[in-house]
């Protein structure tokens, strides 16, 4: 055992490991501290989604043309944004909006939809819409899985009835999503 002579160097050490002690006590807090935060964040649940309801789609008049969809997103408890619909292959999902310019109306594809809290949108004819191209052979009155794709809170699966062009316009209330 070494003794403390007297000009403190053996002080001095101690100091020393006193002080590195002391710094890779604060680093392994740190560290503990970012992996608590990291974990639970892996760990806490997905925000509640958008809730969507209502949805149908209009089949074409004639076959091989697009079909178009409609249906009712109300926000969750916080801001999103709707960023695609997917459904049966080879179909592909593009968000729209009718515009009128000059007298006449036009679709403009939307990128994302932004849904604020509570906010109720309504996808309808005249309006927001989702064109559905190469939608595959479907019969009027059957069903057609959907899944709306929030930024946020993930996806949201319903399924849309399919109706022929000559059919009514359905209602907010007449089908909710399953």
């Amino acid at each position: 055992m070494r003794s403390v002579d007297a000009s403190g160097e053996g002080y001095k050490i101690l100091a020393r490991i006193d002080r590195n002690l002391g710094i890779a006590a604060c680093v392994t807090a740190l560290l503990l501290l970012v992996a608590a935060a990291i974990g639970g964040r892996a760990l806490a649940a997905p925000p509640t989604p958008p809730a969507v309801s209502n949805a149908w789609i209009r089949l074409p008049v004639v076959a091989g043309r697009p079909a178009a969809m409609y249906a009712t997103i109300t926000g969750g408890p916080l801001a999103d944004r709707l960023i695609a619909v997917e459904g049966p292959k080879p179909a592909r999902f593009e968000l729209h909006a009718s515009k009128a310019e000059n007298g006449v109306m036009r679709m403009v594809p939307l990128v994302g939809l932004p849904v604020n809290p509570g906010q109720k949108i309504e996808l309808k004819p005249g309006g927001m819409h989702v064109m559905v191209f190469g939608l595959p052979a479907t019969k009027p009155d059957s069903r057609v899985p959907l899944t709306f794709v929030f930024e946020k809170a993930g996806r949201v699966t319903v399924s849309a009835h399919a109706m022929s062009a000559t059919a009514p316009e359905m209602k907010a209330g007449e089908h909710s999503h399953h």
